[in-house]
């Protein structure tokens, strides 16, 4: 199973609240793969939204994303849209 990691940098102003939680939940599911975020301390499954927001991730906060599947590679760079843009997910 493939294995892609990439460390990010959060560009929302709100930090890592619970509509981004639950957009990157969304692209898990879609995509069939696991993803963890980290905030070097602690991690999360992003299918798990209450744990990713109990991180208490805020703007300008190092993140280290990993995705396992089949897709993994091309879910990182949703990823990374989402978590560095300072707009909110639609």
């Amino acid at each position: 199973m493939k294995q892609c990691s990439r460390t990010l940098i959060v560009g929302n102003e709100r930090g890592l609240h619970s509509r981004i939680a639950t957009h990157l939940a969304a692209i898990a599911a879609e995509y069939r793969v696991k993803l963890v975020v980290s905030n070097g301390t602690e991690s999360a499954d992003c299918s798990m939204i209450l744990d990713v927001l109990a991180l208490g991730v805020g703007h300008g906060a190092t993140l280290h994303v990993r995705a396992t599947g089949e897709q993994a590679g091309s879910v990182l760079l949703l990823v990374e849209q989402v978590l560095t843009t300072q707009d909110d997910p639609i």
